[in-house]
């Protein structure tokens, strides 16, 4: 059900950026578990930035969840959104520890075109 979702293809482009800068892996440290919800389905996704590992399915070890669309996702991911007023409106919802969460524009930041000439 989760190849429909554009999030999927954004998670695959995430495990490439986290195993090709360990930088930025060592410097957010934590494990993060998304609940994505689209129109055509639903996908769980594990962000472990610990061991390196972004896969399909969730965390036992989450130490910040995150509910949003797939939709929104990607406006964060490509830093269209901003996460503070998805949060605001109720579109994005976090579990566990929020300043995790704040975190994770270093990693959408990496993610986007521009970042391949950008210092991280």
């Amino acid at each position: 059900m989760a190849a429909a979702l554009a999030s999927t293809e954004i998670f695959k482009t995430l495990a490439t950026v986290v195993k090709e800068k360990p930088e930025i892996s060592k410097k957010i440290n934590a494990v993060y578990q998304f609940n994505v919800k689209g129109a055509s389905g639903s996908a769980v996704w594990t962000v472990d930035l610990k061991n390196q590992v972004v896969k399909e399915g969730a965390s036992s070890s989450a130490e910040c969840t995150i509910d949003v669309s797939d939709d929104d996702f990607a406006g964060l991911t490509s830093q269209k959104l901003n996460a503070q007023t998805l949060f605001m409106q109720g579109k994005l919802k976090v579990k566990g520890n929020m300043m995790l969460a704040m975190k994770l524009e270093t990693l959408f930041k990496a993610n986007t075109p521009s970042a391949a000439t950008s210092k991280l």
